[in-house]
C-alpha cells in the first residue's frame, strides 16, 4: 500500500520560532510539515518505518498518515 506522510520536527520549529539556530544535522525545512510518499504492507509497518527514519525521540512529529489509492 502507498501512504502519504506529513512530518515536522518540534525542536527545529521551536528553535527557528525563538530565533535560535536549529539542531545540527536536521534540515531547517522540518520547521514546516514535510511530505513523503511511502510504501508499506500495512499501517503498522508504515509507522515502524517512520519511527526508524524520523524518531520521535529526536523531535519528529507525525502530523498525519493517509492511505493513497
Amino acid at each position: 500500500m502507498r501512504y502519504m506522510v506529513g512530518i515536522y520536527n518540534s525542536r527545529v520549529r521551536d528553535a527557528i520560532r525563538n530565533g535560535d539556530t536549529p539542531p545540527f544535522l536536521i534540515s531547517p525545512d522540518f520547521e514546516q510539515i514535510q511530505y513523503f510518499d511511502m510504501q508499506a504492507t500495512s499501517l503498522e509497518e508504515c509507522e515502524k518505518i517512520i519511527e526508524f527514519k524520523w524518531p520521535a525521540a529526536n523531535g519528529y512529529v507525525v502530523e498525519y498518515i493517509k492511505t493513497v489509492t
